[in-house]
């Protein structure tokens, strides 16, 4: 048995915490059967070599497969982009990311998508309500412009009474719950101000 990935493509643009979609194909080359369950991944990296340390894992897909020595099978990968910087990312498709279907070579199970996809983050206005749904587990981004010498203001509003929304905030970098310059005051609460 012997995998690649014989095509990879990624959308060309996505805003920070969206749901991104991928179309991995992957043809076994070699000469039995690929036989087991396969894993396959999404990764977005600022070059195009993989490094598994720092290119973050966007989505993964996985299925039982047998796939036929000059068959090929493909798969939709979808997940959100979180943590990253605004700016253009090399799309990097990997198949057999868990080596659970033997190989005669691991080295040609990865491909670079042709185009790049491009980062942005959506823009909050000042003095205006936003209106968006947060789903449990999900992310939203913002980016806000505030005038030298002014002080900002976050309110986050919501309809239910029960539950927990988290807002953080950073300047000139993209915040995380670890990494941040400001957060919500209001631990444990659905409305927050920052």
């Amino acid at each position: 048995t012997d995998l690649t990935v014989s095509s990879f493509s990624i959308q060309e643009a996505s805003f920070l915490g969206d749901e991104t979609t991928a179309e991995i194909e992957v043809t076994n080359i070699g000469d039995k059967p690929a036989l087991g369950r396969l894993y396959n991944g999404f990764y977005l990296s600022g070059d195009n070599q993989f490094n598994g340390a720092v290119d973050p894992l966007v989505g993964n897909q996985d299925s039982d497969v047998n796939i036929l020595p000059g068959q090929s099978r493909t798969y939709n990968i979808k997940g959100p982009i979180l943590n990253l910087d605004p700016g253009n990312y090399f799309g990097i498709g990997r198949t057999n990311i868990l080596a659970s279907i033997n190989e005669v070579n691991y080295e040609n199970n990865l491909l670079v998508a042709e185009k790049q996809l491009n980062l942005d983050v959506r823009q909050l206005p000042l003095d205006s309500p936003t209106a968006n749904t947060l789903i449990a587990g999900t992310w939203r981004y913002y980016k806000v412009n505030v005038g030298a010498n002014l002080d900002l203001v976050i309110d986050l509003s919501s309809s239910r009474s029960v539950g927990t929304n988290d807002v953080f905030v950073s300047f000139g970098k993209v915040p995380t719950p670890n990494e941040f310059d400001y957060k919500g005051i209001n631990n444990n609460r659905t409305n927050q101000r920052v």
